[in-house]
């Protein structure tokens, strides 16, 4: 009997055969009298007709069918001819929007080749590099998404069975071992029952898939036949979906330890990316951790993956990243609308990758994109919004979105002030010959990937509530805005405990150190050089501050855009600072100039209190074993390239050179300072 068929005559009552064709009563009416008349249709596989009256779709309907149920099956009697003997089934598969893609014929002697259209109207029987699917694709989508469990069985023929029985269900072309990594996206979220066929072949099929799926389902059991060999013997002896037998069922998901979690982070971004220094590695390992914790946090912080030219590896850290957060958006050049639709998706909060940010924030483009940079901003703020003006039909109405998300950058050059100052920046530069990865393929290495982003995920799940209300200690010297931005991470770190809480806070010192030796602006340039040129002068005219300005070796004061800056132009500038110029008294005469004592409060909030690096102070505690040394024996360390002393937090991560040194042996070296001129 086709299926079809078989299923409609299931949902009625009082059927009795007559010959060719059967006998039942209407569901769609009060029936005494069976007036329902059903056979094997020529062109259907069932055709009906009710003799009081009733209308197809009524009578389905009140059957529970649609007429899909009762067209051309998937699951059809063919005869036509294959390679292996003539087809007594052929089962579709199509992509996600339908459209047919190959076709595994099965035979009466159990062989099952595939074909795919030849473009003419024919059949080719080997697919090739054609794209696979799973079967039923587009009903395994809408019942993901309606929250509907799928089965996920041995062969076409029990999918048709478990689908007579009511559930949704698929498996994978070609029978058991034959499951695809690419497969496993479309059961991101679902609840998945594998059915194992009572074999060793099906057994260890089924244990294959759940490793799979494990790591991107929301749960994943293995359940067997409770008679006969696989799900068709088994609803066939009249067992129903709820009787299958516990197969092998994954242990009780257990929040993995976060230490060894956070190493194997660790050990997998190591693999591809060729990090600047130990302190960028553990910074990024505790990023994409706190990505899965956003619901814990008041502010978090950007990554921003920086450097002068091309070729570094901040794409490569982008990709790498792709595979462990949560809900990653790959965005090059992309439009505010679609930043901030994504960011308000009820689905959940995004993690936005934003490469080529370079593009966005150069002078000829920067005015273009003020509301991504606007977003980018405030974002990092929980409840952050943007505000718009929607127009709906005749009205004006405004609406808020929300901005709130984890955002990790990459680019060449630097980014907007406002952007570094809420990011961890990552300086990074070009292999050296010394150095090397290993080549990332993502179809290689996603699995991977996958399985780390589910310990991810489970981890965070156990650990946001505590985190929620944890405040961790930061370490001397950082404070303020430097605080906000590493909250989080010195939070996962300490969540996570080992020596963790010990390598982000070395880490913290030496990159913020790192960053706060990077060039000023041109306005805190101007304050430094005014500090120089003062000495110990009271007070200075106008005419003698511009031309010590303008005599600075390296200074940029005797050519801004062309023209050496005037009085008017160190005005506008010391303005900005409550700096303005007064009549002073320099000897017998009283020009226009700059008092000391006005100068005093920017000098203070802006400057170093000595002309000492900022980052040359004592990092916290020892870490127990190298890279990460200790800040206590860092005191003595000196620069590799350049020889004057480095500073204590970049020595205490292992760190030999300054920041903008070239190694050693590398390719740049040359370019360093000579003697013992510091970098």
């Amino acid at each position: 009997m086709d299926d079809a068929l078989d299923l409609f005559l299931g949902k009625l009552d009082g059927v009795r055969q007559q010959g060719g064709y059967w006998k039942a009563r209407c569901p769609a009416h009060e029936d005494r009298e069976a007036s329902l008349s059903v056979a094997r249709g020529t062109e259907q596989p069932v055709i009906f007709k009710c003799h009081a009256g009733c209308d197809r779709d009524t009578i389905l309907e009140a059957a529970g069918l649609t007429l899909a149920d009762v067209s051309r099956p998937h699951e059809q009697e063919s005869g036509e001819w294959t390679p292996r003997g003539p087809a007594i089934a052929v089962y579709n598969y199509v992509d996600e929007q339908g459209k047919l893609l190959f076709q595994v014929c099965r035979t009466a002697g159990k062989q099952f080749p595939q074909r795919c259209p030849d473009g003419t109207g024919g059949w080719k029987w080997r697919l090739g590099t054609l794209r696979r699917v799973p079967y039923r694709l587009p009903e395994v989508i809408q019942a993901v998404a309606d929250g509907r469990t799928v089965y996920i069985a041995e062969g076409e023929k029990d999918v048709h069975a478990l689908e007579r029985a009511g559930a949704i269900a698929t498996t994978s072309p070609g029978g058991a071992g034959k499951w695809r990594d690419e497969y496993d996206q479309h059961f991101a979220g679902a609840d998945v029952i594998i059915i194992a066929d009572r074999d060793n072949a099906g057994r260890k099929h089924a244990q294959d898939v759940l490793r799979h799926l494990r790591a991107v389902a929301k749960s994943v059991i293995i359940a067997e036949a409770t008679e006969g060999k696989d799900a068709s013997d088994h609803l066939a002896a009249g067992h129903g979906l709820g009787g299958f037998a516990s197969g092998s069922r994954p242990p009780e998901a257990v929040p993995p330890d976060g230490a060894a979690l956070l190493a194997a982070v660790f050990g997998f971004l190591g693999r591809f990316v060729a990090y600047p220094s130990a302190a960028a590695q553990v910074a990024h390992t505790l990023w994409v951790a706190h990505t899965h914790l956003m619901d814990a946090w008041e502010s978090t912080p950007r990554i921003a993956f920086l450097s002068p030219e091309p070729g570094s590896g901040k794409t490569r850290a982008l990709e790498v990243t792709e595979l462990l957060v949560p809900r990653a958006v790959e965005a090059i050049n992309t439009t505010p609308a679609y930043l901030f639709r994504k960011v308000s998706d009820p689905d959940g909060l995004p993690t936005i990758l934003y490469d080529e940010v370079d593009t966005i924030f150069g002078p000829r483009t920067a005015k273009d994109n003020e509301e991504i940079r606007g977003m980018l901003n405030a974002g990092h703020r929980r409840g952050a919004m943007a505000g718009r003006c929607v127009i709906k039909g005749k009205n004006v109405e405004t609406e808020e979105l929300p901005a709130y998300c984890a955002v990790a950058l990459g680019g060449l050059g630097d980014i907007p002030d406002t952007l570094l100052s809420r990011a961890v920046v990552i300086r990074m530069r070009r292999r050296s010959p010394e150095e090397t990865v290993e080549p990332f393929r993502r179809r290689v290495h996603k699995h991977d990937g996958a399985v780390l982003h589910g310990q991810l995920a489970a981890w965070g799940e156990s650990m946001v509530t505590a985190l929620s209300s944890s405040w961790p200690d930061m370490p001397d010297g950082i404070a303020d805005r430097d605080a906000d931005v590493w909250e989080a991470l010195l939070a996962v770190a300490d969540a996570a405990g080992g020596t963790w809480p010990e390598r982000a806070r070395v880490a913290a010192v030496a990159l913020v150190a790192a960053a706060r030796v990077a060039p000023p602006s041109l306005g805190v340039r101007l304050l430094a050089d005014l500090r120089e040129v003062f000495g110990e002068h009271d007070a200075m005219s106008t005419e003698a501050v511009l031309t010590a300005l303008r005599s600075m070796d390296e200074a940029p004061w005797g050519d801004l855009k062309g023209k050496p800056l005037d009085a008017r132009g160190l005005a506008a500038r010391l303005r900005q600072y409550g700096v303005k110029s007064a009549n002073v008294r320099i000897g017998d005469s009283v020009p226009k100039g700059y008092l000391r004592t006005d100068l005093h409060d920017p000098w203070a909030r802006y400057l170093p209190t000595t002309r000492e690096s900022i980052g040359d102070r004592e990092a916290p505690g020892t870490v127990g074993s190298p890279p990460y040394g200790s800040a206590t024996s860092a005191t003595s360390a000196t620069c590799a390239s350049c020889r004057p002393p480095l500073d204590q937090a970049l020595a205490a991560i292992g760190e030999t050179t300054h920041p903008n040194c070239w190694p050693p042996g590398t390719l740049g070296a040359e370019a360093n300072p000579p003697g013992d001129t510091p970098c």
